[in-house]
Parts: C-alpha cells; structure tokens; sequence
C-alpha cells in the first residue's frame, strides 16, 4: 500500500502499534502464508508460521515487522504514543541511504 502523506504513515504505525496484523509482520508476509507456496505440511499448520492462515489474511509486505526493525516503532511499548509523536518521529527518521 502507499501513502500520501507523512500523516498517512503515522497512523499506519499507529495502528501496528495496536495490532501487528493491521499491514503484514513477518507471519502474514512470509512465503508460507495462506500456503502460497504449496508446501505446507501438518506440522507447519501446527506451527503457525503462516501456513494456517488463509491467503485474504496475507500481505506482500512485512511492513509493520519492518517499522518495528527499523525503529519507527517499538514492539511493545509501556506507554501507547500517540500519533503527534509518532508523525514527529517520521518527520525527523532518515532512510538506511540517508533520506528522509
């Protein structure tokens, strides 16, 4: 998905702060998700790696995992930001090449 705005991407993250599910973690991106490979077994369906979701509930992104390793996010925070401070922390972040 792309956003217009830096708004836009605060309120993404806001909501992976919420629920990781909301645009994709490394279980609802993976190729083993909704067993878009063909190759899921029993035992990766007992897993939950992915192999026991249904591909509606897949992403092509990892995108909230992706915030969290980043650092626009933090996985579990004690206390919720809200979404002036998390647009603040967009607004200044720079990419891994250095832009904004």
């Amino acid at each position: 998905q792309c956003y217009v705005s830096k708004l836009e991407v605060a309120q993404a993250l806001m909501e992976c702060i919420l629920d990781d599910r909301a645009h994709g973690n490394e279980i609802h991106a993976g190729p083993q998700c909704g067993n878009q490979t063909l190759t899921c077994t029993l035992a990766d369906v007992e897993k939950k790696n992915g192999c026991h979701l249904t591909k509606d509930a897949c992403f092509s992104r990892a995108c909230c995992s992706e915030a969290i390793k980043y650092g626009f996010i933090e996985a579990n925070p004690e206390k919720l930001p809200t979404l002036s401070q998390i647009y603040d922390l967009c607004e200044h972040s720079l990419t891994e090449n250095d832009e904004p």
